[in-house]
This record gives structure tokens, sequence and C-alpha cells, in this order.
């Protein structure tokens, strides 16, 4: 029997650490690809289509899939290894030598990484899907679409390749410098218990029986679980920050909606466009459980920067007594200025329309000063 045989019957015996390899892989690297894909969507992370104050809250979850990938994959690299060095301690007294069984593992580990990567890639492409179809069937959010990146696949490649190259090469070189003895008695290493453990076995024997399998286990890979507790505590800890964020700011969100978005329906008409009769506006307000108390239509011109409408119907629809003259035009920040935020506001004082028409600037209002 040849070594590869004895690798083979070795395989099927241990397959579920195999597994359980490839899943910690497959589950890390799938996470980030799935924020990589949607960070790099341009659609999405497009001012214009989705407020930034939205889109740009996707760098903390893909700052955190990657820091969780970065830490978790070298764990588990480590643990897959540690739980075979029994079997190569009793391979090297049967003859292996170092080269072979680090030829054998390297080749058990690209073979393990490749295909995991292969399968997260395609389940990142997948969840992202997920995402982008909940954002446009379900939040109704229009002109985002899912989109090929390469930019996302090539950083998640590169990212999964050196993380799971360095902890294979750090974690296999330990296993090849460590003595016969030393493999062997590994696992029984692990599961040695101290002072402490001893006094617990007396006081509770029957506990210590029934669950000496699980207790075994998290003997074993005690300094594992140190540091998934620590990433976990990581994890709660922004969870609990970002909860509490969001119960603080909900209140002053809801404020200024109801202060900047005083109605429950606008909507322009241009070149032809947009015409909806008012029958239908106040059917689907009704139908909302929204009273129509008062439509009113202006007309207003827009270019790249400014909306401009005519002082005479302002005046005449929102009871505003505005001044004035042909050739000037009023500044008007719609910006409630007790709403606790600082504004600094920066009136123009001269705007160009139809291509040669100046108009001249004659100060500033706000709501708080005029209703509008």
């Amino acid at each position: 029997m040849t070594f590869f045989d004895i690798s083979r019957k070795m395989l099927k015996a241990g397959f579920y650490k195999y597994r359980l390899y490839f899943l910690c892989n497959l589950s890390a690297t799938a996470l980030f690809c799935c924020f990589a894909v949607i960070s790099t969507n341009r659609t999405f992370m497009n001012g214009s289509i989705v407020n930034s104050s939205i889109s740009n809250n996707i760098y903390l979850p893909f700052f955190l899939s990657a820091v969780f990938l970065i830490f978790f994959l070298p764990v588990s690299c480590q643990a897959f290894l540690a739980s075979r060095k029994q079997e190569y301690g009793v391979m090297f007294s049967l003859g292996m030598s170092r080269k072979e069984a680090f030829e054998n593992l390297l080749f058990e580990n690209v073979l393990i990484s490749v295909l995991a990567l292969a399968i997260a890639l395609v389940a990142g492409t997948v969840l992202s899907f997920l995402f982008f179809a909940v954002i446009i069937y379900a939040i109704d959010v229009h002109g985002v679409q899912w989109q090929f990146c390469p930019e996302a696949y090539k950083l998640t490649t590169v990212l999964y390749t050196v993380v799971v190259a360095v902890a294979f090469i750090l974690n296999a070189g330990r296993l090849m410098l460590d003595k016969i003895g030393t493999l062997m008695k590994a696992q029984y290493r692990a599961e040695k218990i101290g002072k402490i453990g001893t006094i617990l076995c007396r006081l509770a024997p029957n506990y210590m029986t029934f669950h000496l399998v699980g207790l075994s286990f998290v003997r074993r890979h005690k300094k594992e679980w140190g540091l998934r507790y620590l990433l976990a505590s990581l994890m709660i800890a922004v969870s609990v920050t970002l909860a509490g964020i969001c119960l603080t700011l909900y209140p002053a969100f809801l404020q200024d909606a109801k202060s900047y978005s005083p109605y429950d329906m606008v909507y322009s008409e241009i070149y032809g466009m947009n015409q909806v009769p008012l029958q239908d506006v106040i059917h689907i307000l009704e139908k909302n459980g929204v009273a129509v108390e008062q439509i009113i239509r202006l007309p207003y011109i827009r270019d790249d920067v400014f909306n401009y409408f005519p002082v005479t119907e302002i005046n005449r629809d929102f009871g505003c007594d505005y001044q004035i003259q042909e050739g000037e035009f009023l500044n008007l920040f719609q910006y409630n200025l007790e709403d606790g935020y600082e504004h600094n506001i920066q009136p123009v004082s001269t705007v160009t329309i139809s291509g040669d028409r100046k108009l001249q600037s004659v100060g500033k209002k706000t709501p708080s000063q005029y209703r509008l």
C-alpha cells in the first residue's frame, strides 16, 4: 500500500474535516463577494439614483466582511491542519518524508481552496442578485440594476488567495517542523485538562460523562473559540452601536421628513409627459388614506442648478408678499433653521437663463421667514 492509498483512506475516514474546512472557506468568501459586488455597482453607488446617505452605508458591512474573512480563514485553516497532526505523525513514522507530506497538504489545500472560491463567487453573485431584487421590486427603487463588475471578483480572488496562502504556509510550516512524538500527542495535549477541569469532573461526574465529546471538541479548539468569541463580540458591539444610532436618529429623521416634505405628492409635467388627470391623482391619494385638501399647479423653468418660479403665482397661491422687479430674483432656501443642523447658506448674486438673459439677486429668504 502506497502513501497515496493511505491518504485516500484517511480522506474517506475524516471526510467531515474536509467538508467543514470547505464550508468555512465558502461561507466567508461568498459573504465578502456579495458586498464587493454591491459596493462596486455603479447604479447603486450613483448619488442621482440612490441617496448617498443610503448607498454609503454598504461600506461598513463590506469592511466587516473583509475583516471576518481575514480572521476566520486562518482560524479554519489552523483547525483543519491541527486535526491532521496525528495522521501525519503516523505517516512520518511509516517513512513519509516531510517534502511528500507538504506536497500532499498543498495539493489538498489548493483543491479545496479553488473549489470553494469558484462556488463562493457564484454564491456571492446569487446573494447580490437577491439584494438588488429586494431593492428593485420590494422597495421599488428605479434606475438600479445588477451589473457585472470584474473589480469585485478580482478583489475577492486576490484577498482570498493571499489570506489562504499565508495561513497555509504558516500552519503547514509549523506542522512540518514538529517532531513525530509531538504530532502523535497533539490530540491528547489538546484534550488535557487542568486542575479546574479535574475538580469539575469530580463535582459533576455524570455531566462530564454525558458531555465528554462536546467538551473534548471545545477543549481541542480553545484558541480558535477565543478568536471566535472576539469576532462575535466585535460584531455584537457594531450591531448594538448601529441599532443605537438608528433609535437615536429616527425621531430626528422623522421630523426632518415632515419639515422638508410637507406635500403628499409632487410631480412635474414636462414636454407633454407626466400629464396625470386630477381625478387620477385624487383617487390614488384617497386609496392610500390621504384626503386631498388643495391642488396647486405652478409653471416654472428649470436648469441644471435652480428652479425658477414666477413671483405672481407664488404670491397668489401661497399667500406670500414678495416684491420682485423685472430682471431680479430672490434666493429661496427651503431649510428649517431650527432643525438642529448647521447651515452654510450662500446666496447666488447673478444667474443667466435662456443663454443671455441675466438676473440680479435681491437677497435671500428661508422658511422661517416665509413659507413656500
